[in-house]
């Protein structure tokens, strides 16, 4: 399976969008469905979630804290992203298990119970949006062959999020320069990928794998030390007012 993810992760110099026609198309007789199309197509998958599942909007202040965040990624890390791409769509699955994912154009979806649950802090909130809203604007998504439904469930959301070894591990990585560029504890990615694995069972609904999670951990913690240590930055790990605030909302 051939993964598009439309950055030079690796190197993180610039937005560059690999949009490819392949043989991986998501319908057999649609031949020239290209990456872009994909992506387009998962667009839609969003809405039709949405429009068939219990979803909801934060309230107002909630939004405007959000709209904040994805702000601060933007302005500190533009090379990534289109210009003025700064917003996001943040939806609240009322479900109580426990599972989070995202689809292009600025989707995030939290479940209540992982939100409730597992959120305790501001750090580890925003290691896990930002992952999830940086694969939502670079298009981060394994390209699978979709049957057309007319309405998609939460394990489908989650097949469709699905990254080998390789891709998580350079997502990993993006996540914690772009933490720490936008001036978040860039440690919180290592400490949310730990609480994933002791609490793995906790998130069957996700699909996590001990095993799996661990190799994810060697690998940050590998890419930590390697990277270069800047002793004149600091990283505000106090949750604020307005993250409670959200927390209450919910």
């Amino acid at each position: 399976m051939k993964f598009y993810i439309f950055i030079s992760i690796l190197f993180l110099t610039s937005c560059t969008y690999l949009y490819k026609d392949d043989k991986g198309y998501p319908y057999n007789y649609e031949v020239d469905f290209t990456s872009k199309d994909y992506l387009v197509h998962l667009e839609g998958v969003a809405e039709l979630f949405i429009k068939n599942n219990k979803v909801k909007r934060p309230s107002r202040r909630s939004n405007r804290y959000l709209q904040k965040i994805a702000r601060e990624l933007y302005l500190n890390n533009q090379s990534l992203f289109v210009k003025d791409d700064f917003g996001i769509n943040f939806y609240i699955v009322e479900d109580n298990r426990n599972f989070y994912f995202s689809l292009p154009r600025n989707n995030v979806f939290m479940s209540r119970g992982v939100l409730r649950r597992f959120m305790n802090s501001e750090s580890i909130f925003v290691s896990v949006l930002i992952g999830e809203l940086l694969r939502s604007k670079i298009g981060i998504y394994e390209k699978n062959k979709i049957i057309p439904l007319n309405s998609y469930t939460v394990k489908d959301m989650i097949r469709l999020n699905r990254l080998d070894l390789n891709a998580k591990r350079d997502l990993n990585n993006l996540v914690y320069d772009v933490l720490k560029k936008s001036g978040y504890d860039p440690e919180a990615r290592l400490l949310w990928l730990q609480t994933l694995n002791r609490q793995s069972l906790s998130f069957s609904t996700q699909e996590v794998y001990s095993r799996d999670l661990s190799k994810e951990e060697f690998l940050l913690k590998n890419y930590m030390v390697q990277s270069t240590k800047d002793e004149n930055l600091i990283f505000e790990k106090n949750s604020s007012k307005q993250f409670y605030k959200f927390k209450e909302s919910i």
